[in-house]
Order: C-alpha cells, then structure tokens, then sequence
C-alpha cells in the first residue's frame, strides 16, 4: 500500500511518529536461509516461528538490536497462521517490522502493508490504484 498526493501536509501527517497513525503490516515467516537480513543488524535469534510470548514482548515494546539499544514503541501483534502474523505500529523505524520480528525469534520472508491509518489495501489489486475517500482523510485528520 503506497499513498501519493501532493498535499504536502497529510504526507507529513502520515509519515512523522508524533501524529501515531498506525501502519499495519503483513507478514510471511520462514526459515532463516530465505530471509533476507541486513548485514549490519545481525541475524534473527531462530529460524522458526516466533516465541510463544511475542504478543506480550510487542505489546510492551523492543529493545532493537542497533548499538544504540533503541526502544521501539509498543506495537500488536496478530498470529493468522503459523508462518504468517499481522504487525500494527505508529512508529516507522528502518527495517522495523524486520527487527521486531527478529528480536522474536522470526525471519521475514515475504512483509506487506495492508494499511495506513483507516486507509485499507483491502482488495485493491497490484498496481491499481484508487482515490482516498472523504471519510478517510477526515479519520486521518482526527
């Protein structure tokens, strides 16, 4: 899910952590020899699934695996199978969904957003495109 406009104002209001609109991600796990992993980062700790408690590590926030021991805010996850969990969370930090999952034990293999704030990919195909509805830019705003 791509937004484009040339309001330079809700691009700013969607892309900045302080305005906390929510980013929903999709994503595929799998064994650690198909993820693809930033050299600098390090590998995930397991090459399966994620640890029984990854609900509750993200519900209260990561220490990312930088130099810096970077925090992340608080983030839920949702399992929808057993290689494949649903990521919400108003931060946007490099490689985010990535690390968390990592610092869970997981290896992404395959990562989508599905959504931005109450903008839903739903069953847009790829490479279709659609206008942002009026509602939609008013539950952006609030």
């Amino acid at each position: 899910l791509v937004l484009c406009g040339t309001d330079g104002g809700l691009q700013c209001l969607l892309a900045h952590p302080c305005s906390h609109v929510s980013k929903t991600y999709e994503v595929a796990l799998g064994p650690l020899r198909y993820a693809r992993v930033h050299a600098a980062e390090g590998p995930p700790s397991a090459t399966g699934p994620l640890d029984a408690d990854a609900e509750s590590k993200f519900e209260r926030g990561l220490v990312l695996d930088d130099r810096r021991g970077t925090k992340c805010a608080a983030a839920t996850l949702e399992r929808l199978g057993a290689l494949r969990v649903r990521v919400t969370l108003a931060e946007g930090m490099h490689h985010q969904v990535k690390r968390m999952v990592g610092a869970c034990g997981g290896a992404v293999v395959g990562l989508a957003r599905t959504a931005v704030g109450p903008v839903r990919l739903g069953t847009l195909a790829p490479g279709a495109a659609r206008p942002v509805t009026d509602e939609e830019l008013r539950a952006i705003a609030r």
